[in-house]
């Protein structure tokens, strides 16, 4: 993993390199306004000032923003665990949610008696006619779920 330093948007985003990792927006007193991941820092970062489009909740912060710090990641994965890591530490002011929140997740297998069509994964952890097994932690949008610790 290696560090880009803090450039100064727009014009710097081309010197941001292609790569997978984590972004931060600073404002002027170096304070950090969001921070994201990317599979391409460039092109990611670069989105913000060209047209908002259904984000135009975001032009608050991008008119405050004073520089963008590059992290690059090897991997993408990498980069969500980093920007999970980072998360936990602070959660800055215009992050909704603190990334690769865990979600609890059961599956649910039917005791009814009929021929079996499948599990179903559930946030839920039991009904009358079905038992379930977990809870297994899952990071929020992203692949299969874990044991729980």
């Amino acid at each position: 993993m290696g560090q880009a330093g803090p450039v100064t948007p727009p014009a710097a985003v081309a010197s941001l390199p292609r790569a997978p990792g984590v972004y931060r927006f600073r404002d002027a007193r170096g304070g950090v306004l969001y921070l994201g991941r990317a599979v391409n820092l460039r092109r990611r970062v670069a989105s913000y000032w060209g047209g908002l489009g259904s984000r135009g909740h975001l032009a608050p912060m991008v008119a405050r923003i004073a520089g963008v710090q590059a992290l690059v990641c090897d991997s993408e994965h990498e980069a969500a665990w980093l920007e999970r890591n980072l998360l936990e530490r602070r959660l800055p002011r215009w992050n909704r949610t603190a990334g690769g929140e865990e979600v609890p997740v059961y599956i649910r297998l039917d005791l009814r008696p009929r021929p079996c069509t499948g599990c179903c994964p559930s946030r839920t952890p039991r009904t009358a006619c079905a038992a379930r097994t977990g809870a297994w932690r899952r990071l929020a949008g992203s692949g299969p779920a874990t044991v729980p610790r």
